[in-house]
């Protein structure tokens, strides 16, 4: 039997006998990727994760070898069958992390009362440090974000399987044990304020009354310290009751029953409040997950981006993300990506953890004000209660957020750029006020998350720091040349490679563009892919519009170095690129330039090195005058 374990220092054994030794670095890697994914995995897909910064023919290479080499040290516990290689859950083996998952997922989205405390406490004990704790790979960018991912998915059911102990030590009356288990909780996160509320309860419960309010100074110190918050409604109550000795008296009356003002909550939902006083569960209402899906468009075929649907889902599903942007050039697949990910959400089955109440999108495509947005978003949230319509913008984000610090809500606002090109002005409904909101969805604590998606990176995400998980943004390239493959196959386009692989070149694998080329080749060449790339029409009719429509906005320094990068046809340093320019410019107008095309995706900076975005060069490969420096 094959032995896998890889919470702590990753070890490998078969038949009893330690292949540690024999499987390093990405060997290692590919058999760790392999047995948690626990899918089959296209060529394509393996050796982006493990060489992302070599040709792909190079890196495919590279993983025929790897794979010969590792085969022959498992045998057939690694599988390759044709463009694809897969894990063999067929032979005996056991992974410490999939034991792990398997077990605790579930049970981390049901109440403690249902979770066989043996069972638990087993798998608590399976964590003996973080996913693949020492392990590095260098150069393997792809890899190792996979990895950061991974490690924070399971720190965070970690967590979770530590509140549900402490939970059940404290229903069955065995305090000190709970007091151990949630000192370890909060070591692990001091800032986690059930874990604070769960500490007081234990020790009120054991007669320690004094610590009980002592651990509330605490709870404040942390919630002070690492996130600049004051505690929930709820954590305040139980410290007023303990004290007042209203809590002792309830106890009292209802035995060992925890009273309802002070009833445990599962993680990611708050109590909502009454009359100022925190209630013991939600309504039926609350509970029943609402979709105002607006203008979001139908489902479509969705080819590729698993690994960045599978990033968002560990943002804000198991991490709780707060903010999170989609951004990327025109025609990446933004939209399509958020659709995907609120069809995973309303499919609530399959993601149970996120726990959405809730569900909000919004296109700004109409540039609507920020106020319209948050009266918007308030008429649906809070049904029932006062017209917003008069309210002033500061009212309506205390509103706003007031509701969701009691419901998990996703909000979604799609096309962000629309808003971008507008005035800068006002303080309740210009592009101000959104840098406002959110600003305030990152600092503000919350259970809710706002995704955004946008062509040009709005300012404020600059300055906004994603160490501590409350903010994300995820950049989108092309699809791989195996998902633009699988892509053109759905369009009926004849399964020949290379068609294919030329039709990934010229359109920098832009899932838009080549669709549209498809499309493009039914219209005018009945089909005929090898007619098509023949006549050398990539660029005709709409397939360019939107990037012809985003090179008109630029300025005249913006559009020279575009201009010059095309003509050079490689990276060029700042300085050689700055002296190419004519009048020469100022060194701020340069690089307040260069930073505008940055945040619209149109150049990318290696080091001191600036080239085009791979659509763009594409683009301007077929379409040399589109930037004469004249015009």
């Amino acid at each position: 039997m094959l032995t896998v374990s890889l919470l702590g220092t990753p070890s490998f054994q078969l038949k009893n006998q330690a292949l540690s030794y024999l499987i390093t670095g990405r060997s290692a890697a590919l058999l760790v990727y392999l047995a948690v994914t626990r899918q089959p995995q296209p060529r394509a897909r393996l050796a982006d994760l493990l060489w992302d910064d070599l040709a792909e023919q190079t890196a495919k290479t590279n993983l025929r070898y790897l794979l010969s080499n590792l085969r022959k040290v498992v045998g057939d516990y690694v599988v390759a069958q044709g463009d694809t290689v897969a894990f063999n859950q067929e032979l005996p083996h056991w992974v410490d992390v999939t034991a792990f998952t398997t077990y605790l997922t579930p049970s981390a989205s049901v109440r403690a009362e249902g979770c066989e405390p043996g069972i638990l406490a087993e798998l608590l004990k399976l964590y003996t440090g973080e996913f693949l704790a020492g392990f590095q790979l260098e150069e393997a960018l792809v890899f190792e974000n996979w990895m950061l991912a991974q490690r924070r998915h399971l720190h965070d059911l970690l967590v979770q399987g530590l509140q549900l102990r402490t939970h059940q030590h404290l229903t069955q009356g065995a305090y000190a044990e709970g007091l151990a288990i949630n000192h370890y909780l909060l070591t692990l996160e001091p800032w986690r304020e059930e874990a604070h509320r769960q500490r007081m309860l234990l020790l009120a419960y054991s007669g320690q009354r004094s610590a009980a309010l002592q651990q509330y100074t605490r709870c404040c110190q942390a919630l002070t310290e690492e996130l600049d918050v004051p505690p929930m409604p709820q954590t305040t109550t139980l410290y007023e009751q303990i004290k007042s000795g209203q809590w002792f008296a309830t106890h009292q009356a209802n035995g060992r029953h925890l009273p309802i003002a002070i009833a445990p909550f599962p993680e990611g939902v708050s109590a909502p409040r009454q009359n100022g006083v925190a209630m013991a569960s939600l309504s039926p209402s609350e509970m029943t997950p609402h979709f105002d899906l607006g203008a979001m468009p139908e489902a479509a075929h969705f080819y590729g981006r698993q690994a960045e649907l599978a990033t968002l889902h560990s943002w804000i599903g198991q991490e709780h993300s707060r903010l999170v942007a989609l951004l990327g050039l025109s025609g990446q697949g933004k939209t399509a990506l958020a659709t995907a990910f609120v069809h995973d959400v309303i499919e609530n089955e399959q993601h149970p953890a996120h726990g959405f109440t809730q569900v909000i999108w919004r296109s700004l495509q109409g540039a609507p004000s920020c106020t319209e947005i948050l009266q918007g978003w308030l008429q649906q949230l809070d049904v029932g209660r006062s017209d917003v319509r008069s309210l002033p913008f500061d009212e309506l984000v205390t509103r706003l957020f007031a509701i969701l610090q009691t419901r998990r809500c996703l909000l979604v606002l799609d096309g962000m750029e629309a808003l971008l090109a507008g005035p800068t002005v006002g303080n309740d409904g210009g592009t101000e006020a959104y840098a406002a909101l959110l600003r305030l969805f990152f600092q503000r604590r919350h259970r809710s998350c706002l995704l955004l998606t946008s062509q040009i990176r709005p300012a404020v995400l600059t300055q906004l720091d994603e160490r501590n998980g409350a903010f994300h943004c995820l950049e989108l390239s092309g699809l791989t040349l195996a998902d633009g493959a699988e892509l053109l196959a759905a369009h009926s386009l004849a399964s020949n490679p290379t068609i294919h692989q030329q039709l990934h070149q010229h359109y920098a694998g832009n899932p838009q563009w080549l669709s549209r080329a498809a499309n493009l080749i039914y219209e005018l060449f009945d089909g005929d892919g090898l007619a098509f790339l023949q006549e050398g029409l990539f660029f005709l009719g709409d397939i360019a519009a939107a990037m012809s429509q985003q090179l008109a906005q630029l300025s005249r320094i913006e559009r020279q170095v575009l201009y010059q990068l095309a003509q050079a046809d490689q990276p060029l340093a700042h300085q050689m690129l700055w002296a190419t320019l004519m009048p020469l410019p100022t060194k701020t107008v340069y690089f307040q330039a260069i930073q505008s095309l940055q945040r619209t995706f149109l150049i990318q900076q290696a080091d001191t090195q600036i080239k085009l975005a791979a659509p763009l060069a594409a683009y301007l490969a077929e379409n040399t005058l589109a930037l004469e420096a004249n015009e």
